[in-house]
């Protein structure tokens, strides 16, 4: 369960569009954990604090990034991904969360990785498509989220690479053999029918 002096502290430092995103993505993540046997309190933990790296300026993310070797230069190339890997540095940091799965969710939601459990695809996928999205992909992966995950994230990245591509942006690595890894388990499913 989460305590309320966390809420308490999220309202106080989030502002109110961020902490209104991140309430979203906790509770589409806490529906998806409970369709699809992951910890519902894991789920909820790392939904609401995915973005707590975004309460700082990119100048300071940076700086974190670098003393602490925590990314490699695509980060710091695209400076908003920063927030993800040193949000969960910060929220181990700062907020004393040592669950590992719930950090490696919050690093990893913004690239992906080919390393991800289901904990970190469902935390993907929701911030991608919770209720505050607007845009038409997220209605296209809400509509079968809860029913194919690895097909819901596989729409997802897919998305996110088009947009980074069309934008002429550098793209993390991991987003890509977080990608092929999705389409290899789509294909393996695939196969079993």
């Amino acid at each position: 369960m989460i305590k309320r002096e966390l809420y308490v502290l999220l309202q106080q430092k989030m502002k109110p569009e961020l902490l209104q995103h991140s309430l979203g993505v906790k509770k589409v993540a806490c529906r998806l954990a409970s369709s699809f046997g992951v910890n519902p309190q894991q789920a909820a933990l790392a939904g609401l604090l995915h973005d707590y790296g975004k309460i700082y300026p990119a100048e300071l993310l940076e700086k974190v990034a670098r003393e602490h070797r925590l990314v490699d230069s695509t980060y710091i190339a695209e400076k908003q991904l920063l927030h993800a890997p040193v949000g969960a540095w910060l929220v181990e940091q700062e907020l004393g969360v040592t669950d590992h799965e719930v950090l490696e969710a919050i690093r990893w939601h913004t690239t992906g990785s080919p390393h991800l459990n289901t904990l970190g695809i469902i935390i993907y996928v929701a911030d991608f498509c919770e209720p505050g999205r607007s845009f038409p992909e997220a209605e296209e992966v809400r509509k079968f989220a809860f029913q194919d995950l690895t097909g819901a994230a596989l729409k997802a990245v897919g998305h996110t690479l088009c947009f980074l591509i069309k934008g002429e942006r550098q793209i993390h690595p991991c987003s890509w053999y977080f990608y092929n890894m999705l389409v290899a388990r789509q294909g393996s499913r695939k196969e079993e029918v």
